[in-house]
């Protein structure tokens, strides 16, 4: 071959995209970028609403703490019905604005993202 693109030119760079995606593809998976930090529940469908899925889980075992008369099947049926048509952060927004806010070891945070993050730690847990 001749100009820019040789032969050489070529066999480098593929290999160097083939060696970039199969590294970004191993630290995708292997530090699990990709999966989620709790099993597959009858609950996905709310927890996937989760911007941030770190720490939901510690949230979720203070709300349990702090709020012990939760119980799993009553909160996700109640949260459904609150979620029905709408988002996360409109749901968040509603809370406030009714004063629908609970009190977990010293912050004050919206109940349905307590209630989520409750779900999160039982599904974790089990």
């Amino acid at each position: 071959m001749t100009g820019p693109f040789t032969r050489r030119t070529l066999l480098v760079t593929g290999t160097g995209a083939a060696l970039g995606l199969g590294t970004a593809a191993a630290l995708t998976y292997g530090f699990g970028l990709w999966r989620r930090p709790w099993p597959s529940s009858p609950y996905d469908d709310l927890l996937e609403r989760l911007p941030v899925e770190d720490g939901a889980t510690v949230l979720g075992q203070a709300v349990q703490k702090a709020l012990p008369g939760l119980h799993d099947g009553t909160v996700a049926a109640q949260l459904r019905r609150r979620l029905n048509g709408t988002s996360l952060r409109e749901l968040v927004r509603k809370d406030a604005a009714e004063r629908q806010v609970v009190t977990i070891s010293g912050w004050i945070m919206p109940r349905s993202v307590a209630e989520i993050c409750a779900l999160a730690a039982s599904t974790a847990a089990a």
